[in-house]
């Protein structure tokens, strides 16, 4: 399993999920409805993980891409496939109110002659439920992973967006 797509670059999905990711060398694809954030990472490429205490070093993520939902439309590989034709995994960070609209948005783009595998990484009551139904497909197999933290906290160390920081 190589590529994987997180949908939800934010703290769960960039600084958590996508730390772990990059940690065990996953090609990773960030998928947020934030252009700004997106435009960021693209171009930076990466950016740091601290951890609280600094009981680790820290840790860059690196070799992604992301999109918006708007430009991953537009996006195909080198072989002539879609993102979402590519991925092996979807991995779902949003915040559980936006599950129904993630799954409007990836019922629009799933191939119905491929059979998904989804993990929701959410704080929330029955999330796998809330997105399956959202979806609204047979081919998808959705489960659910609960991530709570808490030490996990996002530190600007300056003021400018390139320069974001997690700590965990």
């Amino acid at each position: 399993m190589n590529k994987i797509a997180v949908i939800g670059a934010g703290k769960t999905g960039r600084g958590f999920v996508g730390r772990l990711l990059c940690e065990d060398n996953k090609e990773i694809v960030f998928i947020d409805k934030d252009v700004e954030l997106v435009e960021t990472l693209n171009r930076d490429g990466s950016f740091q993980i601290s951890f609280f205490g600094s009981k680790r070093e820290e840790f860059t993520v690196d070799g992604f891409k992301a999109y918006t939902w708007e430009t991953v439309d537009g996006t195909v590989s080198e072989g002539g496939m879609s993102i979402f034709d590519e991925v092996e995994l979807i991995l779902v960070s949003v915040c559980g109110p936006n599950l129904r609209d993630v799954g409007k948005e990836l019922q629009k783009r799933l191939n119905p002659e491929k059979h998904y595998y989804i993990i929701t990484c959410e704080n929330y009551s029955h999330p796998s439920e809330i997105l399956k139904e959202a979806i609204g497909m047979e081919n998808i197999s959705v489960s659910e992973a609960t991530c709570t933290f808490s030490s996990l906290f996002f530190s600007y160390i300056t003021r400018r967006p390139s320069k974001r920081r997690f700590s965990l």
